[in-house]
């Protein structure tokens, strides 16, 4: 897993922005681009882009801290919130014609990709 992905834990997502086509998730300086649009999951029950209510589902995470991290391999980056909500980016490669998935910025320039 990347450590730098671990990092996240305990950061309060404070914005979420869609730009075109990709989102941005904001940790107050970290940075979380994803080029596939993340599906949210919650208690179980998955919302993906176009559903009715993604993006509020997707929003109601803001102010909220990262509680966990993992990775699922070559299959999935996941952000796990309390309430028993999770943010799921795929990256297997399938949506993106196997370029980027996903970016993780830090504020100290840092990065990796999926």
């Amino acid at each position: 897993m990347s450590s730098l992905l671990q990092r996240l834990i305990g950061r309060q997502l404070s914005s979420v922005e869609f730009v075109q086509d990709y989102v941005q998730l904001r940790f107050d300086g970290p940075c979380l681009t994803a080029y596939v649009m993340p599906s949210v999951v919650t208690r179980g029950s998955s919302r993906s882009f176009g559903d009715s209510g993604y993006r509020d589902a997707l929003c109601e995470n803001i102010g909220k801290r990262v509680c966990g991290v993992r990775e699922r391999e070559a299959v999935a980056v996941c952000l796990d919130f309390p309430g028993d909500c999770s943010i799921e980016i795929c990256i297997d490669g399938k949506e993106t014609g196997g370029t980027e998935a996903a970016v993780l910025q830090m504020p100290d320039n840092e990065w990796t990709t999926w």
